[in-house]
């Protein structure tokens, strides 16, 4: 799984327009913010966080396997208005999805 912070939500929208352009499947991206109805406007909740609420992050996160260090990272950005981003790729893609990720200035957790 790909896990990142990204700045704001132009990024996230652009790096979601570019991983469709580029035949990812979005509903395997998951977008997690602060404001959810803002969110709603620029994603779907799906991905595999799925469901999660900003209140809910650091349970879902352990969950989903994330160290301590990448839970933190998580939602202190999202207290601070960036916006977490996690997708699930095969991983002979996974590098491709890096890269677009990287482009948009993400924080790789």
């Amino acid at each position: 799984m790909i896990l990142a912070i990204l700045p704001d939500t132009s990024k996230t929208e652009s790096l979601l327009n570019n991983l469709s352009e580029a035949d990812f499947d979005i509903n395997n991206v998951s977008v997690i913010m602060q404001d959810v109805a803002l969110r709603d406007k620029i994603a779907k909740d799906t991905g595999p966080l799925k469901g999660m609420k900003p209140a809910k992050l650091s349970a879902g996160l352990k969950k989903a396997g994330a160290s301590p260090d990448a839970i933190q990272r998580s939602t202190d950005a999202i207290q601070h208005g960036q916006v977490l981003v996690a997708m699930q790729v095969d991983p002979k893609y996974e590098q491709a999805a890096r890269q677009m990720f990287s482009d948009m200035s993400a924080e790789m957790l």
